[in-house]
């Protein structure tokens, strides 16, 4: 499915009018007809106001447009556009844990592994390594 087709189906499973979409996500809809009739690239106003309309994270949306074109987005733009992915995560734990998995990734393509979600380790790694009582007191107090 290209990216003008996945557009379409989003508006069809939620029974809007591309005029509605445009609205809810701050966008002209002539800018949502050009990237739909293949005579526009999204930009990343376009990409992000696809996902406040349609209520779907960024990232799914980028997924969704980088399967169609590649590369989508200007490789000058990649880093503002990482910066702004991690800074709409509240937590910075969670701000951590999406800057390793992009490290991650990057560290798959240069090895030539292309596993795409890493295997969790099943136990945090403090019990991994001491499985006492004493560890898990520890472990809370830092």
């Amino acid at each position: 499915m290209n990216f003008s087709e996945w557009i379409t189906s989003e508006l069809n499973r939620h029974g809007w009018s591309r005029r509605e979409a445009a609205r809810r996500g701050g966008f002209s809809p002539s800018i949502l007809d050009k990237v739909i009739n293949g005579y526009s690239n999204p930009g990343i106003k376009f990409l992000r106001g696809i996902s406040v309309a349609f209520k779907i994270p960024l990232a799914t949306v980028i997924a969704a447009a980088t399967e169609d074109i590649n590369p989508l987005i200007a490789p000058n733009a990649i880093p503002k556009l990482i910066s702004e992915i991690v800074e709409n995560y509240k937590r910075p734990e969670t701000q951590n844990r999406a800057l390793e998995y992009i490290e991650f990734l990057r560290i798959q393509e240069e090895q030539g592994s292309y596993e795409i979600y890493p295997t969790p380790n099943p136990e945090p790694k403090w019990k991994q390594d001491h499985n006492s009582e004493e560890s898990l007191k520890k472990a809370l107090r830092t």
